[in-house]
């Protein structure tokens, strides 16, 4: 495969993996920053799901766009310096055929306590 080749490929599959993902930023001095983005992909998890979209939760957030590479994204995104990305959710629809987990069975009478 010739390098343009490889090259246009690779931005092309960049460019479709920023359309599906979202990520999480928050300051770099906020307290609790990991805690309230684990709140909101929480959320964003629950709702994906009631809407037939599948989410997988990465939380690799800071070392992710550490390199180069990474703070040319952060750049071209126009992220603050004083923010860093605390988590990614990736975002898709299961393929054909691939159904919904299905809850395990219930033992009754059963009562967990912590």
């Amino acid at each position: 495969m010739s390098e343009l080749k490889e090259t246009i490929l690779h931005r092309r599959a960049i460019r479709r993996f920023e359309e599906r993902q979202i990520t999480l930023f928050a300051p770099k001095d906020f307290l609790f920053a990991a805690e309230d983005c684990a709140c909101a992909a929480e959320n964003m998890m629950l709702m994906a799901d009631s809407l037939g979209v599948g989410s997988c939760y990465i939380g690799q957030g800071r070392t992710a766009f550490a390199d180069p590479y990474g703070q040319e994204i952060l750049r071209r995104w126009n992220i603050r310096t004083d923010y860093y990305a605390v988590m990614q959710l990736l975002l898709g629809y299961p393929k054909e055929g691939d159904h919904h987990p299905a809850p395990k069975p219930r033992k009754d009478g059963r009562v967990l306590r912590f």
